[in-house]
C-alpha cells in the first residue's frame, strides 16, 4: 500500500523540486562546458596537426555534451514525477474535504 499521507506527499514534493533545480544546473553547465570543449577542440584541429590527444580531447567534449543532455533528461522525468505528486495530492486533499477517505 502507498503512504498517500499527506505531509509525506508534500515531502516528497519537496525532494522531487530540489532534484529538479540540482539537476538542471549540472545539466547545463555539461553541456555548456562540452559545447565550448567541442568548439575549442575543432577549432586546434584546424589550425594544427591531428594527433591522438587532440582526438581525446574531441572526445571528451563529446561526452561532457552528452552528459549534459542526459542530466537535462533527467530533469524531465523528475518534472513528470512532479506532476504525478501533485496530482495524487491534489485527489487526496479533495477526498479528505469531501470526507471519503
Amino acid at each position: 500500500m502507498i503512504n498517500t499521507d499527506n505531509g509525506t506527499m508534500q515531502n516528497q514534493l519537496g525532494l522531487v523540486d530540489k532534484k529538479i533545480i540540482r539537476s538542471k544546473n549540472i545539466g547545463l553547465l555539461w553541456t555548456v562546458i562540452g559545447v565550448v570543449w567541442l568548439m575549442m577542440s575543432i577549432l586546434t584541429l584546424t589550425t594544427d596537426t591531428v594527433d591522438a590527444i587532440k582526438i581525446f580531447q574531441l572526445g571528451l567534449g563529446i561526452i561532457y555534451f552528452i552528459s549534459g543532455l542526459l542530466y537535462l533528461k533527467q530533469v524531465a522525468e523528475l518534472e513528470k514525477k512532479k506532476v504525478i505528486l501533485e496530482v495524487i495530492m491534489f485527489i487526496n486533499q479533495a477526498n479528505v474535504t469531501s470526507g471519503t477517505t
